[in-house]
């Protein structure tokens, strides 16, 4: 993403959060982070490189969320698709390898409370099912230089 369409974003994310403007305790916009456990605007500095992101997509009706990983991320296959997600707690959440890009690894950011094996096998999964409490950071390690990172955004 470029540094515009961030500050665009960002002051979107600004704006509703100054509103105050909820539904049914959740704020009206899921396009702009607006759930969560309170760190959303570190996730979308997080994520304000990746080509590949424009907002979070909402999966919060899902038990089950697949994230492929290879897939398009500024011309090259060094992204996660999709690359941001709002989810519900006890969600199961499965990457796919899409055996483009090399290897790839699914690594959790912070404290590294989970790591895929590195493989570049089409078809090859990776599961968690997430009973955390904080909002997730994760990239790949073997592509990190090229932005190859997503974020998961928990609606507690």
């Amino acid at each position: 993403m470029k540094r515009r369409k961030f500050l665009q974003q960002f002051g979107t994310v600004s704006a509703i959060g100054l509103s105050g403007c909820v539904d049914q305790g959740r704020p009206s916009s899921t396009e702009a982070g607006e759930v969560g456990n309170g760190d959303k605007i570190p996730i979308y500095h997080w994520l304000s490189d990746v080509e590949n992101f424009d907002k979070f997509k909402d999966k919060r009706k899902s038990e089950n969320v697949k994230i492929k990983v290879g897939v398009d991320n500024g011309g090259e296959p060094v992204g996660f698709g999709p690359p941001a997600i709002i989810i519900e707690p006890n969600t199961t959440i499965t990457w796919e390898w899409t055996g483009r890009g090399g290897e790839h690894t699914v690594t959790e950011e912070h404290n590294r409370d989970f790591r895929s094996e590195s493989t570049a096998e089409e078809g090859f999964t990776f599961s968690i099912t997430y009973t955390g409490e904080t909002n997730i950071w994760y990239y790949c390690e073997n592509h990190r230089e090229d932005e190859m990172k997503g974020g998961i955004i928990l609606d507690l």
